[in-house]
């Protein structure tokens, strides 16, 4: 499929990313505020619901997705993991906000 976009889509996530992570920290967002600031962080996973995304690369291992006709859907996750710190200190604050 050929459009004005071109017949392939690379997205890249871009953020800070989380430095207690370490070594991994390129695929991990940090949060910029709050209670849990350095003791969560926020990871991102690719649309074969496998592979991580690193932060600043595109999608799909750098290779992007190809366009097909019609209507395309891609699926991306995000998921939660606590910190290396915050691990070691024991210490995670949840916040329960209760709708009206």
């Amino acid at each position: 499929m050929q459009n004005r976009y071109g017949n392939q889509w690379k997205i890249k996530f871009n953020g800070q990313p989380e430095p207690e992570m370490g070594a991994e920290q390129q695929k991990y967002l940090t949060l910029s505020s709050g209670v849990n600031k350095s003791k969560l962080a926020i990871g991102l996973i690719d649309i074969d619901g496998n592979q991580r995304i690193t932060l600043g690369e595109n999608h799909n291992g750098g290779n992007g997705t190809q366009l097909n006709d019609g209507t395309m859907l891609l699926t991306f996750n995000a998921f939660v993991e606590a910190t290396p710190k915050a691990i070691q200190e024991k210490v995670l604050y949840l916040e329960f906000i209760m709708p009206r």
